[in-house]
């Protein structure tokens, strides 16, 4: 009885495999089902910075954190590097009282009309007038865009153009520059003195290598001349990168410099004109053309469920069908013949 119960309990086992084999292959099409994506390699899981989870494939925490390694004695271990201490920023504050002599005032205006194109005309019109300098212009179907600035001395009459179009929104910005210009200044002179002590100290050094180089040369000491020509090389290879590196940051706060004052110069326009209709045939046009694709893939999709999908439906029930068939054969014969077995 023992032994009975035995195989049955083994016939079961192969029974629920057999109906698990027969899900899995008519279904998936295999013995296993790989799963993508579940079960990453060793190491391929590292907490993301940003995302608050996990990650597959990413860089691990120990390549994202920088830390200190030292090995002692054959152990080695990593070390987090030291907080640092916060960076305290100043609030926006200018010293003195002529901050007010350093303003610069920038408009922005935002402007919807049903008249697209006698509206942006308007504005492009300015560009004709010695006083107004259009830095970019930008012209689409639907709106255009304009930056332009003006002389200080000319500004209200611009403005009364633009207030004149009836924006939307006209938002003016008055800050100071002084502490900008200051700060510029400061810089540009710490650069020039330092330029001027890297050409001095090229000269010199050129001078006292001559020198050199003479007094080592009417001694015919070759190895002390070979070092003094490596040495002299390298110095003057050293202080030219640095004229070149700082004379290229001199003419970047040149320039910055320059910037800031012709801001004081002018008043600068942003002005942005789009489109505004109570009847849009046009964009009533696009509604109907993009409801009418989205009902073309609609009705493709049903036509596919009633007739691909559904064939494709209709195999798959067969195919269990004809496994669970195959699967109670097995199971029978297999049965008898165990029975056979434990009687002879």
């Amino acid at each position: 009885m023992i032994m009975v119960g035995i195989l049955g309990v083994v016939g079961i086992a192969v029974v629920l495999w057999l109906v698990s084999f027969v899900y899995r292959a008519a279904f998936y099409g295999g013995f296993a089902v790989q799963r993508q994506g579940l079960a990453p390699t060793s190491g391929s899981i590292s907490r993301g910075y940003g995302t608050g989870g996990y990650g597959i494939g990413a860089p691990s925490v120990r390549e994202d954190v920088s830390s200190v390694a030292y090995e002692r004695g054959g152990f080695a271990s990593t070390l987090p590097p030291m907080p640092m201490p916060p960076i305290i920023i100043e609030p926006d504050y200018t010293a003195g009282r002529d901050a007010e002599d350093f303003e610069v005032t920038e408009y922005y205006g935002a402007i919807r009309t049903a008249r697209l194109d006698e509206t942006c005309r308007a504005i492009e019109v300015l560009k004709a007038e010695s006083f107004v300098i259009f830095e970019r212009a930008d012209r689409s179907e639907r709106a255009c865009n304009y930056t332009f600035k003006v002389d200080n001395d000319r500004r209200e009459t611009v403005l009364a153009e633009i207030e004149r179009l009836k924006p939307r929104e006209l938002v003016a910005t008055t800050e100071t520059i002084k502490r900008q210009l200051t700060d510029l200044v400061r810089e540009e002179e710490i650069l020039s003195r330092k330029l001027a002590a890297i050409e001095k100290t090229l000269v010199g050094a050129q001078r006292a290598y001559d020198e050199i180089t003479a007094v080592a040369t009417r001694a015919r000491d070759a190895e002390t001349l070979a070092k003094i020509i490596e040495s002299k090389l390298q110095l003057i290879e050293r202080l030219t990168n640095e004229r070149l590196a700082t004379r290229a940051a001199l003419e970047r706060i040149s320039r910055a410099h320059g910037d800031q004052l012709d801001r004081l110069a002018f008043t600068l326009f942003r002005v942005s004109v789009t489109e505004s209709r109570i009847i849009d045939f046009k964009s009533i046009g696009e509604s109907w053309r993009r409801a009418a694709e989205q009902f073309a893939r609609e009705v493709n999709e049903i036509l596919q469920g009633v007739t691909i999908l559904l064939v494709t439906y209709v195999l798959r029930v067969l195919a269990i069908a004809l496994y669970l068939l195959l699967a109670l054969i097995v199971a029978k014969y297999g049965w008898r013949f165990a029975v056979r077995f434990w009687k002879s």
